[in-house]
């Protein structure tokens, strides 16, 4: 997923796709799920499987930035190499039309932690925890650090297995690579 040329500049992107749902070879977009930083999540139908995924879709403005571009295609990368039942998968990566990569998750169905009224459920906690720490283990095992656990990135699947998400932030011991950019701090408060 190297970066290409393109014809059109990110803001005439953003302008041309704001409100419309992007068109993915294989796949129908159905709607948009959230946004972050540097991408939208889509709900969408992986078409030749009937079945419903998350499509991961860098924004327009991160194509010119070349960090936001390795930074995208090392979370896809991460993800790949972390076969663990409490890790969301990935089931494919690709680029659009019009120069933008995206890659194809589970869609997880059940909402996040923090969705969830747990104050009185002391099981479905144990649950969600040793869920989470046989991902981090599994994860630092593997030399990555993930670096933003939060309700938000902890999404149950329609078992309702917790499964942590979003690795865009990730550190891998590996091959030191930050993709933070130069010397700043990233993670999430509260």
């Amino acid at each position: 997923m190297a970066a290409s040329t393109h014809e059109f500049s990110p803001d005439e992107l953003a302008e041309l796709l704001s409100g419309v749902l992007p068109e993915i070879p294989g796949y129908r977009v159905l709607r948009l799920l959230g946004r972050g930083g540097m991408s939208y999540v889509y709900l969408g139908v992986e078409e030749s499987l009937d079945r419903q995924v998350a499509i991961k879709v860098i924004k327009p403005v991160a194509l010119n930035d070349e960090v936001s571009l390795q930074r995208f295609e090392k979370e896809a990368r991460t993800i790949a190499k972390l076969q663990h039942p409490c890790i969301v998968g990935i089931h494919a990566v690709g680029r659009m039309e019009l120069g933008l990569l995206y890659y194809v998750m589970p869609y997880l169905s059940r909402g996040h932690v923090g969705q969830r009224d747990l104050r009185n459920d002391e099981p479905q906690i144990i649950e969600v925890l040793r869920a989470l720490l046989s991902a981090l283990d599994y994860a630092h095992g593997h030399g990555v650090v993930h670096r933003d656990v939060k309700a938000e990135n902890v999404l149950f699947d329609h078992t309702d297995r917790p499964l942590l998400t979003d690795f865009g932030i990730a550190i891998s011991k590996r091959d030191r690579s930050r993709m933070t950019g130069g010397g700043k701090a990233m993670g999430s408060w509260g």
